[in-house]
């Protein structure tokens, strides 16, 4: 079985979801014996060396990072690549409903994360009743909990 893949130069870090890939160069190629197609060892037929780095084969819908390129005879490369799960099932990992535990730049304090530190600092004033409690009749006092405004003084 033959089928084409493109070869391209990807420079992105390996967990990165989208990547941006050079244009490639497509190549006819057909799998080596008891090649699987997570691992796949592809034959390509080519007078120059396959350049790049990454490939992508439409007949398997999978991106792949090639590990190794060797001379298997004169025009003839074996490839050896490794599925990029990643890029290759892109839409359906963005589009899944997920709770991140940990992220670089959004905290969810609701969540405990033993590496991101909080301190809490009590804050407490007192303030002075203009004319004390009444002893006559029956007094309430009032608790809030919340963030003072500039014009109370907190």
């Amino acid at each position: 079985m033959s089928f084409t893949i493109t070869v391209m130069q990807n420079d992105e870090p390996y967990n990165k979801i989208s990547k941006s890939v050079s244009s490639g160069t497509d190549y006819t190629g057909s799998l080596v014996d008891e090649s699987s197609i997570v691992d796949p060892v592809i034959l390509v037929e080519s007078a120059a060396l396959p350049a790049g780095n990454y490939a992508y084969i439409a007949d398997f819908g999978r991106y792949y990072f090639i590990k190794n390129i060797e001379s298997y005879r004169t025009n003839l490369w074996r490839l050896t690549m490794h599925c990029d799960v990643l890029r290759s099932f892109a839409s359906g990992i963005l589009s899944s409903p997920a709770i991140v535990a940990r992220s670089s730049n959004n905290f969810n304090m609701l969540m405990n994360d033993d590496h991101y530190y909080t301190q809490e600092n009590p804050y407490i004033f007192t303030k002075a009743f203009p004319s004390g409690f009444d002893t006559s009749q029956a007094s309430y006092v009032l608790a809030l909990i919340g963030q003072a405004s500039a014009s109370e003084g907190g």
